[in-house]
């Protein structure tokens, strides 16, 4: 009886002492990869296509914080005391400017010698900036927010992300170099397909109109025409006088599509379509457009496809014909996030100690 009592607690002393050692290697290999994460440091971005454009730049070297959380408004957003403590507490801020964040314009200007907060948009040339309506405006009050319409224009914002950040971490300078030629290259990639597939709309139907004016640099880059149903902030009311106006529009020039967009009610669309059924031409839903805010699944959820999606969207609804490069589904060859690079290969080793483990109890 005790010798089969012995056995037993060897046996299960043995398990445990696997398990044990088990639990101590992923503790040590946790601690480590916190202490990695702690090192980092923290960098703020207000919306997804700036978080997009660190992370990319970036890649493992630092920790991105994204305070407007995709699919959320941004004209909209109530900064939250959490996000007040993420901006006081970050190495580097990065925000839109030309008050597209207006609810926490306050405390992204605020200055700090903490950290560098980096208007972006601000510090784009004043000549390439548009204002209300699409014209060339005389303030930052009375510019149009939507720089990202623009990837011409956002690629002059990635150069003053990989600067910022080359200035707070030198000895990554080169890595983020190569990350940030390669992301531009991208860029002018899909603006060439873009261009391209754009001029196969036929000429008198390249009207977009959509649920907010913010489409002017898209419009002006690629040559068609804008309008939406509110201004360039979501916080203005479309009138009925304005759903009169496009209503005509519509029915005049016989525009296939009308779309909607993510972040934005589409009632002031659906109004368009009512109206313009009533007067006997019956316009389709084109699509739904990201415009101020990405989406959360693939491959909306990051800037180049936000931009592909739009951009193919558009180009069919308005009968046109997509080039193969809008069409394709073929993602980035760059990680958007290398530090998940890190974690799978983690979890794959533990997993792999798992199993050993198993193997050698048996």
């Amino acid at each position: 009886m005790l010798k089969h009592n012995s056995k037993i607690h060897r046996r299960t002393w043995g398990i445990t002492g696997a398990a044990c050692l088990l639990l101590a290697g992923c503790s040590q290999r946790s601690s480590n990869k916190q202490k990695f994460e702690s090192d980092r440091p923290t960098i703020v971005a207000t919306t997804g296509m700036i978080a997009d454009l660190v992370k990319r730049i970036a890649g493992d070297s630092v920790e991105v914080t994204q305070l407007i959380g995709n699919g959320v408004d941004p004209h909209l957003y109530r900064p939250s005391s959490d996000d007040v403590r993420a901006i006081l507490r970050a190495s580097l801020v990065f925000y839109n400017g030309l008050k597209l964040e207006g609810r926490m314009g306050d405390v992204l200007e605020k200055k700090s010698e903490s950290s560098l907060r980096v208007a972006l948009c601000d510090q784009l040339p004043r000549d390439r900036l548009l204002g209300h309506g699409g014209d060339h405006g005389a303030d930052s009050s009375a510019f149009d927010p939507h720089c990202w319409m623009d990837i011409t224009l956002w690629e002059l914002v990635s150069i003053r992300i990989e600067e910022a950040l080359a200035d707070l971490l030198p000895d990554r300078k080169k890595e983020m170099n190569q990350r940030a030629e390669l992301l531009r290259e991208e860029m002018t990639n899909l603006h060439s397909a873009i261009s391209q597939s754009m001029q196969t709309i036929p000429e008198p139907r390249r009207i977009l109109i959509s649920s907010h004016d913010a489409f002017q640099y898209f419009g002006k880059q690629y040559g068609i025409r804008v309008e939406g149903i509110q201004g360039i902030s979501t916080t203005s009311e479309a009138g009925l006088r304005r759903i009169e106006e496009l209503v005509d529009l519509i029915v005049e020039k016989k525009v296939p599509a009308v779309f909607v967009e993510s972040s934005v009610p589409d009632k002031g669309v659906q109004s368009l379509r009512e109206g313009a059924k009533q007067k006997g031409w019956d316009v389709a839903l084109g699509g739904t457009l990201y415009t101020d805010a990405l989406g959360n699944e693939p491959p909306v959820d990051s800037y180049l496809g936000m931009m592909k999606h739009n951009a193919r969207t558009i180009v069919e609804a308005l009968n046109g014909t997509p080039s193969p490069a809008l069409v394709s589904s073929r993602q980035s060859s760059l990680p958007n996030d290398e530090a998940s690079l890190y974690e799978l290969t983690h979890q794959r080793f533990l997993n792999c100690r798992v199993l050993n483990c198993l193997g050698g109890a048996s």
